[in-house]
């Protein structure tokens, strides 16, 4: 074999070589054309409008506040009083997949309180800050102000405020441990002391357990039920 016949094969394979580094690097570089909304959503939103904006691939820089995104996700680092600043930039994401953005700006705000989690926006304490989330292909649940008494019999996905002459009950939410074979549920009581009455039911809305929790102050409580899991399809408070 010649070697200009030789030097052709190896410029070739080189070349192939090349093609293929700089087509990984391509494929791991571009970004997620699959994602539902893209960063320009800020330039229509009112908010911002105002205010400094840079968009620089996977980063946004706003007034001076990094937002990165990653995996599906927006992420932000929340410092003392700048909760409303990002739970707006989360009203605007939501907002473009048809959430209302007062109803996601109240859902960001609660969850950042402790109040609400619903998964799509997210909120993690640390020691000085709060990593904020949101999910930006997926809609969040919202929160609606839906009245029932004491004795009421609830369906569990249904967001509700439980009120009586003197304790109100909300921000409502449940757990299944299988591991454990174990359904907790909980919520934030105000307003009142005394005992309550909480009650589960099967599909048919026959109890199937029943726990008493003491109320002594305002604030965040779970109620567990042993032996039960998944088989919870209602509840009441008494």
């Amino acid at each position: 074999m010649s070697k200009t016949r030789i030097g052709i094969i190896i410029c070739l394979i080189i070349l192939f070589i090349l093609g293929v580094l700089f087509g990984y690097a391509y494929i791991n570089d571009k970004s997620d054309n699959t994602d539902v909304i893209s960063n320009d959503f800020l330039t229509k939103n009112d908010y911002f409008k105002d205010k400094q904006v840079k968009i620089l691939g996977d980063t946004i820089e706003i007034d001076g506040k990094v937002i990165t995104k990653k995996n599906g996700y927006y992420l932000m680092d929340v410092k003392t009083g700048e909760d409303e600043f990002y739970c707006n930039f989360v009203g605007a994401v939501q907002s473009e997949l048809g959430v209302s953005y007062d109803d996601a700006l109240n859902v960001c705000l609660k969850t950042i309180s402790g109040e609400v989690d619903f998964g799509v926006i997210h909120a993690e304490k640390q020691d000085d800050k709060t990593i904020l989330t949101v999910n930006y292909n997926d809609k969040t649940k919202v929160i609606t102000e839906n009245l029932v008494s004491f004795g009421d019999i609830v369906r569990l996905d249904d967001y509700v405020t439980i009120n009586s002459s003197s304790i109100k009950i909300n921000n409502i939410s449940y757990g299944v441990t299988k591991s454990m074979n174990l359904f907790n549920l909980c919520g934030y009581v105000s307003g009142g002391t005394g005992a309550l009455n909480v009650s589960v039911y099967d599909k048919n809305k026959s109890v199937i357990g029943t726990e008493i929790y003491n109320v002594t102050k305002s604030g965040n409580f779970c109620v567990n039920f042993f032996d039960l899991n998944d088989d919870v399809y209602f509840y009441s408070f008494s």
